[in-house]
This record gives C-alpha cells, sequence and structure tokens, in this order.
C-alpha cells in the first residue's frame, strides 16, 4: 500500500492517505481495503470504487494461470486486461468500471484491494 501511496503522490501528484477503517462518520461501511479469495469458477461483475478516494488499487498474493483477468471498460469500449501475477500492483482510477474474469484455475487466486483516500479525510458534508 505504501508504494501506491508513494506512487500516487510522485507520479499523479495526489496526496492521499491510506486509510484502516472507514472514514469518520462516512456513510460507507466498507473499509478501504480487503481482501478477495476468488475460487475456481467465481467472477467479480462490473462496477467502479469512486466514492471519495483518489486512487484504487489491487496486489495479488497468489495466482495460477488462467484465475481471471482484471478488465477495465470505459464508455462501452473493448475492454483493457490485465493478467494476474503473484507480486503486481495494478493502480487504476476508482471512477473506472472494473471486474474480473471467472477463474477457470483449479486453484484461488488471492488479492488485496484497496483505495487511497484525499487528506483531510471525507465526513458525508458532517
Amino acid at each position: 500500500m505504501r508504494f501506491a501511496r508513494d506512487l500516487g503522490k510522485g507520479e499523479l501528484n495526489l496526496s492521499p492517505v491510506i486509510l484502516y477503517k472507514p472514514p469518520p462518520l462516512s456513510a460507507n461501511a466498507h473499509p478501504p481495503f480487503w481482501f478477495n479469495l476468488s475460487f475456481p469458477g467465481e467472477e467479480t461483475g462490473l462496477h467502479d470504487h469512486a466514492r471519495d478516494s483518489l486512487l484504487s488499487a489491487v496486489a495479488y498474493l497468489a495466482c495460477a494461470e488462467d484465475s481471471g483477468n482484471l478488465f477495465f471498460r470505459t464508455h462501452g469500449e473493448s475492454d483493457l486486461e490485465v493478467v494476474p501475477e503473484a507480486g503486481k500492483i495494478v493502480l487504476f482510477d476508482p471512477a473506472i468500471k472494473h471486474g474480473v474474469r471467472r477463474n477457470e484455475s483449479s486453484t484461488e487466486r488471492i488479492s488485496l484491494a484497496f483505495n487511497l483516500f484525499p487528506f483531510p479525510l471525507p465526513t458525508d458534508g458532517l
């Protein structure tokens, strides 16, 4: 997570902070980081992480060939796909719709996903 924070700050001129629990008074009860365990046959539908975050990322911890590519879709155009590899970190704009293809391997894919937030922390207008 530190790598993503430093890259976002240095290359994208963002000043995000990594959170370990939801922002104070936030209506979003989901934590800013989570582990994904994708078992054979599972996939993740199209979604985004746009609510208050500046940068999103996924870090692959364990994955086999054909364990499900990360894909991005913008304005109905063709998908951009990223093949998961253990140790790879993918940074992306949280407003971009994305998902994960079906895990066609015989093992689970393990990743850590997280969002970086602006400082000071958002408080949902309260």
